[in-house]
């Protein structure tokens, strides 16, 4: 499955680029998200539940930015994990670009997710359209919470 979405962040690109290059504090701000570890310099441990649709349940992950270039202010990030419960396994790669909106920000987010255990829950009824309005609703829950971390 693939996800586009852009969200705002009232504040400026540079201050916005430096929070989010640093994966813990994403983690902190982000719903659903709870760190757990730094395992090298690239690479960190989190659980992650999923509240909604055919993804439902937690996920214990590890998250490895790939690439980070400061002069486009853009990332790469690997996603990979299980369902706590054994229920599936989820794998993610994230491309994110800040950009200049005024004297904010626009994060545009471009995630291609495989979710192979999510098709059992899917034939349990749940809708196929629950996934991208839960990943919009998180995305933008996650701004707002960073606009609140950075004092807007």
């Amino acid at each position: 499955m693939v996800f586009e979405h852009t969200f705002h962040v009232a504040a400026p690109p540079s201050v916005v680029w430096t929070c989010l290059k640093d994966i813990p504090t994403v983690l902190q701000h982000l719903p659903g998200a709870k760190f757990s570890a730094t395992l090298d310099a690239r690479t960190h441990a989190a659980a992650f539940t999923i509240p909604a649709g055919p993804a439902r349940g937690t996920y214990d992950l590890h998250v490895a930015v790939d690439s980070v270039d400061d002069a486009t202010r853009s990332a790469v990030i690997t996603v990979g994990g299980d369902d706590a419960a054994g229920r599936g396994s989820l794998r993610a790669t994230l491309r994110l670009t800040v950009e200049p909106a005024g004297p904010s920000s626009d994060i545009v987010l471009h995630a291609d997710v495989d979710m192979p255990g999510a098709e059992a829950t899917r034939a349990q009824g749940t809708s196929p359209d629950a996934v991208p309005p839960a990943f919009a609703n998180t995305a933008n829950q996650f701004a707002a919470n960073l606009e609140h971390a950075l004092g807007r």
